[in-house]
Parts: structure tokens; C-alpha cells; sequence
């Protein structure tokens, strides 16, 4: 099945391609490009044989092309086996793979609907590969794969909680698969690529008969929807779904089934809907939709398995322009377009300026109205699709089928291209980061563009750009401050309808930066002292200085309210002011902190003094003083005013020394005393008397 737009829509002026490897060895590769509403000029490069070749396309045509099989992806890992394509006005672009009993094709999403986080929609293995193939737009981008199931890759095993990380250059693909089921893999990136998700072989449901080719080009998380309207393809007793989340605790509810699962991120429910049926799905968060028609040996049906990516309600454009490939080398005996539209307004729709024949509408309640949906037969060329009202928007689906020849569908592609702003952060006191916000957009007619910020117009620093159909406004500034977060978004307005972009959520984080602290942190005991705090903030800031204490906590000793400096003034400083002092600014963006180290200086005192001793001869003498003082002092040990040997005793980190004597005998007897010495002055304890008889 061929998908279409996401939002962002599948029309655009760059693309890139690729071909993962179907079951079928015989099947042929080829293109498809649709223009619009003016003449284009189409350059396509083969980046692996960087051979170029170059199309003229008047209005409202198409050129189809022939590719070697030699772009087929068959091993695991990086390569240049890439179609990219470039125009001078806005095309579509479709990649067929088919032919005999194998066959299917994707609608390509232009670079500008690339993102950077994605999730995969696949299917059973049956014993065949399935493949993902991850697309960079630009050089050095870092990717991380997280399979839904391990994969080796140069001697070494990946899977969800072991993530596979590469690096492509623009135009580049890294290339993955395995006989297991990828759905619900994750990739994300720091820069936007485009993933395809393709399987050799489907055989739906797992060991059903009548097999086929399956490959889509997934949209983007953040071009994902929530309410979805699903229905049943032509011709089939029963389709099967699978809704795959891209966020935790996501609510899955279909009411008219009476399904209702709690889905985590990367998991999926899996439902069949029978004929006749139009069911609303609803999603509390964004999900992917992947919608799978069933092998001809499970009702009877000439039509082999297919899959497309169903796109959500609000999602929706007004007007389409697709191609139905009238050549033999796809076997599409049958081709039919599906609709889904507000109940109320099926009336309105035309193909190529003519009302539906004869339709029949099957419908589904819905949040935003009751919607109708139905599928009609169309010939093989070109056609126009649209609605009477510019203003009302509808999805459409391309299907086609040959008996078990093979099957494909996709969304028909969109008339219109948004491209949103990006959420961003940004610190306010980097002089080298800007707030820069851009919306894009290829347009027929043309088109204006209005900014909002948190809800209200803004046109502070917009500055919008017209390029032919292309419209691009941007809003740059290059000195934000905290005012200028919120939430941002452009609403593009033609006589065709309004469309709004994504939302954009802006942080500026300027939280304070702290300088330095400058003061005397070496004081001496009785000095006045100051330390001072110096920081920037572009908001006003609270600084509040604490001190540690003994225990390991910090207690508030004041709370100034200086701008971009600070004090703090210690008088009379003494022994118990040695502590950690720390300067904390806090302003609306966040808190920092700096801290210091203040030591008292003070002359040496006496904390313990010398006691009498008296012992028998021969017996151990051991006398002990304590002496602290900052700078730790020097102690010695003195005998009736002489000098005793250092050797004779030890001194700790507090200023406890001890005097030991082995074996003392008469001629040790004495007057014994302490004295501590630093650069602030010395002192000597009292004496204390041995006596050894």
C-alpha cells in the first residue's frame, strides 16, 4: 500500500528514496513523480553511482522511470544506495516494487516532514526478513535504533534496552533486518531522517495463505494523531489494525468493538474490523495506525496481503492530486480510492469536478462529528480530487489489487506542506545561542501566514519570505530573555482553507550565573571581614548565604536582595566562624550556587595539659598535651627547659602529642612541658612532674 501525507504533507521539492529487498528476486523498482500546478524541472541522483538524470514535467503531469535492481538494500549496515531528488516546484514522488505475485510502493515524505523520532509498523516474520531503513538528511547525524526484537550487527547484539548507535552523512541509509517482527521499534536522532519499514513477505494473519510484499514510509511522532476513523478495504470480509503507541499509558478505545487496552510506548493492540464496519479509534496520546488487508486464502478474495499508515481526522487535507500507474508491470486489475469525510458534507466531494456514482457511506460517531467513509473504482491515470467547500477536509486512500496477483494502498497525497517550528531551549545568558522559529510552507493559491505566541498574534521580529508557491516566515530573536518563552505556532490562511503548524514549546532557562566570590577566606581570629558574591542574571534574584556546620548542614545567615552583587560581613571573627559559606542565587529560570572555604587564623592554646606520673623502674612512662591553633602549630616536648628528642613522642592532626618512655629509669625523672608553636605565636603548657623509682 502507498501512504500520504502526515500534516507536513508528501509534497514538497527534495526527496530521498530507497528499495529494501522484497521475497522475489524478479521484481522490477521504479518511480513515479507528479507535478502541480506549474511546469517542473526534476533532477534525480543516484548516489551510489552518482549517475544524474533530468526531467521536464508540464502542469498536472507525470514522468515514470525505471531503476536497477542494484539499489536493493540486502545486507545490515551502512551504504549509499539512495535515490535523492530535487525540483524547482512542488511534486509527489512514489516508489513502486513489483511484479507478478509481489508487489507494493510507498509515497516518499519530502525532507521537510522528516523527524527525529519514529516508531515502526510491520509485521509477523513468517520465516522471511523484515527490514527497517533509516534515511539522513544531512551530515553527521547521530542515530539510535532500538529494535523491538535483537539484531547482530558486527559480532554484537541490539535490542530495545541495548540501543544500536551510527553515524550517517546526508543521503546516506543505514539499513537492518531480521526474521522477526520489528513493529513498535524505536529511532531517534539529532537531526530529522526518514525511516522505511518494509517486510518480504507478509503472510496476514501469521500462517494464512497468499503472501506479499509490504514496505511504508512512516511519518514522524510528532506528525502522529490521536482520533482516527478506521474501515474495511473493498472487496474484504475483515481488515486487521494495529495501533502502536509512541508514548507510555497511552488509553486505546474503540468503542463500537468494545476494545479498550492501555498501551506502553512501543507496544502495540492488534484488532480485526469486519466488513460493512466504520469504527472510531481514539488514543489519549499521539499513536502510529497501521491498517493491513488480509491474504486471499483467508476470505476467498482475490487480493493478497497489503499495509498502509492510516492518518488521523484532524490531519486531513482539502484537495488531492494522485496517479494511477496504467502500465502492466503493477498487476492492479482493481484500483479504488476510499474516503472519509464529515457525514454532513459527503455531498460535497468531486473527482475530477464530477460528484461521486452512486456511493455507498458507512458511518462512524466521532468527537468532531459523525463521519461517513466509502470506496469507489477509479480508471488508471491521473486524477483530481477535492471538495466543493475549500474549508472542508476529508482522507483518502489509494488501493488496487489483482486478484493474488499482489495489492497496494496508500493515502493519497495532499495539495498542502506545513512546516513547523521546533521546541527549543535556550539559556539567556549565552550570548551565541538565538531564539530562531521557522514555518514553512508550499502553497496554490497563495498563501499568508500569521505567528501566535500562548494564543494571542504576535509580529514582533517575523520576517516572511515568498518564493514562487513557497512561503517562509521566520521570527529571530538574538537577545531572548525569559519574556519570551510560551508556546508558538503559525496558522497559514489561502482561499483554499486555514492550516495551523505543530505548537512549539520555548524555554528560555536564564538561571543566574555566579562569577566568583572575592574576600578574605584566610582571616585572622578577631578581624572584620567581607565576602562578596558576584553573579549575572538578566531577572531580578534573591541571594541567600548559608553555612555548614559541624553536623554536615547548611543554615541560612542572610538573605540580601543586591542586584548583580552582594555581601556578606562577618565581625570579630573567631575559631567557630571556620566553616563552608555558600552564595545561592535564585532567579524565576532556576538556582546556582558557589561556595568557600574560611579558615581562622589564631595563635596556638592550650587545650590539655601534662599530668604528674609516677611509675616503678623499667616500667613504660607516658605523659600526653593537647595544642590547636590555626595554622596547626608545631608541638615539642620539653624535660626541666631542655629539649626532649623528638623521636620520644607523636603528634596528631588534632595537637594531641604523646610522650612515651620504654623502660624508664631514675635519670628520666623530671619536670616535663608542652609547647606549641605557630606563625601567629607559641605558648607552653604548665609542667607536669615524672617521678620513676
Amino acid at each position: 500500500m502507498i501512504q500520504g501525507d502526515f500534516y507536513s504533507s508528501s509534497r514538497g521539492r527534495e526527496f530521498n528514496l530507497i528499495f529494501l529487498s522484497p521475497a522475489s528476486g524478479t521484481v522490477s523498482e521504479f518511480v513515479v513523480i507528479t507535478s502541480y500546478d506549474h511546469p517542473t524541472t526534476v533532477t534525480v541522483t543516484n548516489k551510489m553511482s552518482d549517475s544524474v538524470s533530468t526531467y521536464s514535467l508540464t502542469t498536472r503531469s507525470f514522468v515514470e522511470f525505471d531503476l536497477s535492481s542494484t539499489l536493493r538494500l540486502r545486507t545490515i549496515g551502512p551504504s549509499n544506495k539512495v535515490i535523492h531528488i530535487v525540483s524547482n516546484q512542488d511534486i509527489s514522488v512514489v516508489a513502486y516494487q513489483g511484479k507478478n505475485s509481489f508487489q507494493d510502493g510507498y509515497r516518499a515524505l519530502p525532507i521537510t516532514a522528516y523527524g527525529k523520532e519514529y516508531i515502526s509498523a510491520n509485521y509477523v516474520s513468517s520465516g522471511r526478513r523484515t527490514s527497517l531503513g533509516i534515511i539522513a538528511s544531512v551530515d553527521d547525524t547521530a542515530i539510535s535504533i532500538r529494535t523491538s526484537a535483537p539484531i547482530s550487527y558486527l559480532s554484537n547484539t541490539y535490542n530495545r534496552t541495548n540501543p544500536l548507535n551510527v553515524t550517517l552523512n546526508k543521503s546516506q541509509v543505514f539499513h537492518i533486518f531480521g526474521t522477526v517482527d520489528f513493529t513498535g521499534s524505536l529511532i531517534s536522532s539529532n537531526k530529522p531522517v526518514a525511516v522505511v519499514c518494509n517486510h518480504q513477505g507478509a503472510q496476514i494473519p501469521h500462517g494464512t495463505s497468499a503472501l506479499d510484499y509490504l514496505v511504508e514510509q512512516v511519518p514522524a511522532i510528532e506528525y502522529l494523531g490521536s482520533i482516527y476513523v478506521l474501515t474495511v478495504f473493498p472487496g474484504r470480509s475483515a481488515d486487521k489494525y494495529r495501533i502502536i503507541s509512541a508514548y507510555d499509558d497511552t488509553n486505546v478505545t474503540i468503542p463500537s468493538i468494545s476494545h479498550s487496552s492501555i498501551v506502553e510506548k512501543g507496544s502495540f493492540s492488534e484488532i480485526s474490523l469486519s466488513t460493512g464496519t466504520a469504527a472510531l479509534l481514539q488514543c489519549s496520546r499521539p499513536c502510529l495506525v497501521a491498517h493491513y488487508s488480509q491474504g486471499a486464502y483467508f476470505d476467498n478474495t482475490d487480493s493478497d496481503p497489503s499495509m498502509t499508515i492510516t492518518p488521523s481526522i484532524d490531519q486531513f487535507p482539502s484537495d488531492y492530486q494522485i496517479y494511477v500507474s496504467p502500465t502492466s508491470r503493477l498487476a492492479s486489475t482493481f484500483a479504488y480510492l476510499m474516503f472519509v469525510v464529515l457525514d454532513s458534507e459527503k455531498g460535497g466531494i468531486r473527482l475530477d469536478g464530477e460528484s461521486l456514482s452512486s456511493p455507498t457511506w458507512i458511518t462512524a460517531n466521532t468527537p468532531n462529528g459523525l463521519y461517513a467513509t466509502t470506496s469507489v473504482s477509479v480508471s488508471k491515470t491521473n486524477h483530481t480530487i477535492e471538495h466543493i467547500s475549500s474549508t472542508v477536509k476529508f482522507g483518502l486512500i489509494q488501493y488496487g489489487h489483482s486478484g493474488q496477483q499482489g495489492t497496494f494502498s496508500f493515502p493519497a497525497a495532499y495539495i498542502e506542506i506545513v512546516e513547523s517550528p521546533l521546541s527549543q531551549s535556550i539559556n539567556e545568558n549565552n550570548p551565541h545561542e538565538n531564539l530562531i522559529l521557522i514555518c514553512q510552507a508550499s502553497t496554490y493559491p497563495y498563501a499568508t501566514v500569521v505567528w501566535y505566541k500562548n494564543g494571542n498574534v504576535t509580529t514582533a521580529n517575523v520576517n516572511t519570505t515568498t518564493k514562487s508557491s513557497n512561503i517562509t516566515s521566520t521570527i529571530n530573536i538574538t537577545t531572548a530573555t525569559v519574556d519570551d518563552g510560551g508556546s508558538y505556532f503559525c496558522q497559514f490562511s489561502t482561499t483554499v482553507g486555514i492550516v495551523n503548524s505543530t505548537v512549539a514549546i520555548v524555554n528560555i532557562s536564564g538561571q543566574p550565573i555566579i562569577t566568583s566570590i572575592v574576600g578574605n577566606i584566610n582571616p585572622r581570629i578577631g578581624q572584620d571581614i567581607t565576602l562578596t558574591c558576584q553573579y549575572n542574571s538578566k531577572s531580578s534574584a534573591n541571594v541567600v548565604w548559608l553555612k555548614s556546620t559541624s553536623n554536615g548542614d547548611n543554615v541560612i545567615i542572610a538573605n540580601d536582595l543586591y542586584f548583580n552583587l552582594t555581601t556578606l560581613r562577618i565581625p570579630s571573627i573567631n575559631q567557630s566562624d571556620t566553616a563552608n559559606y555558600t552564595c545561592m542565587v535564585t532567579n524565576p529560570s532556576g538556582v546556582s550556587n558557589l561556595s568557600v572555604t574560611v579558615i581562622v587564623a589564631y595563635s596556638p592554646i592550650v587545650i590539655q595539659i601534662p599530668r604528674d606520673v609516677s611509675i616503678r623502674n623499667g616500667n613504660i612512662a607516658t605523659l600526653l598535651c593537647q595544642i590547636q591553633g590555626q595554622p596547626s602549630p608545631n608541638i615539642s616536648w620539653y624535660k626541666d627547659n631542655q629539649l626532649v628528642p623528638s623521636s620520644n613522642y607523636t603528634t596528631n592532626a588534632l595537637g594531641l602529642s604523646n610522650l612515651t618512655l620504654q623502660s624508664a629509669t631514675e635519670f628520666d625523672s623530671g619536670r616535663y612541658k608542652c609547647k606549641g608553636e605557630n606563625s601567629l605565636g607559641a605558648v607552653f603548657t604548665s609542667e607536669a612532674t615524672l617521678t620513676v623509682g
